[in-house]
């Protein structure tokens, strides 16, 4: 049964269909036959565009390392750099540098073949900034003895010194020194090299499920370790909000600045008829003035009592003496 994207004329999906069918065919026969529906595809898409269900398919038809010969290899590095009179979209240039990187093990006899034959082509664009990092690794995959020469030893040595930190550049610096050793001195590209390059591994991983056909199980397997991972890293933002608030909270407390000793027999001065009452209650001692407040602490009572001075014995007494006289005027009046 046919799908019903086939019947809608204004789609690509019949020429993408042929070439899943036929990509990773080596036959000559097959080989011609996409190279046909290369160019209807390329005229269809020049001519009206595409939707984006159909861009879709064809990226991760890109992805799957199934469209393998050699004119997809050409039409990418002759499309890399400046074009004079024409936009550049670095950004697309990146992605084809390294999609051709990933699907270089995938790559059969012929397209390898032009792909080393552009090896000149790909190294004219090396001084291209927004091509690294990705291009002197691909062009490191590629080098061989023969195109270790001179001058682009000192070119890839020049490159080095004014990119110190590019973490492409010592693999391909090393890549020569494995040919020549003599003519790049100890050390050189080993700088930069603690930051080697690193394939991108989500696309490697999801061209790989594309060619073995389990796409689906890939994308929910990536959907659930991203759920995962906003798990993880939501618990530790929310222990951070609610220590924050923690101490915010704490921040703004009013710290006691009295130590009260809590005592449920409290007196008070009407209960200390002598001064020797007062002495021995001293502990338990209510007194009306805010300078004799320390006594209610015993720990402060005998420190204070402890440097015994006038001041205290005069405090004593007029607490003592005020208090007799209340109660002396309220016996009168009574």
């Amino acid at each position: 049964m046919s799908s019903p994207r086939d019947e809608n004329l204004d789609s690509i999906y019949p020429l993408l269909e042929d070439l899943r069918r036929h990509g990773s065919s080596a036959t000559k026969e097959k080989r011609d036959s996409i190279k046909v529906t290369f160019e209807a595809l390329e005229s269809r898409i020049g001519r009206e565009g595409c939707s984006p269900e159909d861009l879709t398919d064809a990226i991760e038809l890109a992805l799957s390392g199934d469209l393998l010969p050699c004119r997809p290899v050409q039409l990418i590095v002759g499309s890399l750099g400046v074009q004079p009179g024409k936009p550049v979209d670095t950004r697309v240039q990146a992605a084809a540098l390294k999609w051709l990187i990933i699907v270089m093990d995938w790559l059969d006899d012929q397209a390898r073949r032009s792909l080393n034959n552009l090896y000149n082509a790909l190294w004219a664009r090396l001084s291209v900034e927004s091509l690294r990092p990705h291009l002197p690794h691909l062009i490191a995959l590629l080098t061989r003895r023969e195109h270790v020469r001179p001058y682009r030893v000192s070119a890839v040595l020049t490159l080095q010194t004014r990119f110190p930190l590019d973490p492409s550049l010592p693999g391909l610096i090393q890549k020569f020194r494995t040919f020549y050793p003599v003519r790049i001195p100890p050390g050189i590209g080993l700088a930069a090299g603690k930051r080697s390059y690193r394939i991108d591994e989500d696309w490697k991983r999801k061209a790989q499920a594309i060619r073995d056909g389990r796409l689906e199980e890939h994308e929910q397997l990536v959907e659930e370790e991203k759920q995962r991972k906003a798990g993880e890293t939501a618990l530790p933002i929310r222990e951070r909000l609610q220590i924050g608030r923690k101490k915010q909270r704490l921040a703004y407390e009013i710290p006691s600045t009295t130590t009260f000793d809590n005592h449920s027999n409290v007196i008070t001065l009407a209960d200390c008829p002598t001064v020797q009452s007062v002495g021995r209650n001293l502990d338990r001692l209510t007194l009306p003035i805010q300078n004799a407040a320390l006594f209610q602490s015993k720990h402060m009572t005998w420190a204070f009592l402890a440097n015994t001075t006038g001041w205290l014995n005069f405090i004593i007494s007029f607490a003592t003496h005020t208090k007799q006289m209340m109660l002396l005027k309220e016996s009168k009046n009574g």
